[in-house]
């Protein structure tokens, strides 16, 4: 039986964050691609040039690290009181030790 246009057998559709099914398929063949041919993968990437190297690298992270954004805030330091400003330096100041 077919169902009319823009209708579907789940009213609901499919859940939020649930795989669609190709997406999952494919993913499944690139793994499987990789996983077989890791050697010869491995000796290709040896034999590119540094800075190629570094750029195959940097592509591959956009695959795995989030994507950052640039924050922004608005800040009056003009209005602040002096003690508020020496509390800013110091945590500042220790925020840069603890990551030393």
């Amino acid at each position: 039986m077919a169902f009319k246009k823009g209708q579907s057998g789940n009213l609901k559709g499919r859940p939020i964050g649930s795989a669609n099914k190709s997406s999952v398929t494919l993913r499944e063949k690139v793994t499987k691609f990789i996983e077989s041919n890791a050697n010869k993968l491995q000796r290709d990437f040896d034999k590119l040039d540094p800075e190629k190297r570094l750029i195959f690298w940097e592509k591959m992270l956009g695959y795995s690290l989030p994507k950052l954004t640039a924050g922004s805030f608005d800040i009056n330091f003009q209005s602040m009181s002096e003690s508020d400003l020496d509390k800013i330096i110091d945590k500042l100041k220790q925020s840069a030790n603890e990551t030393d």
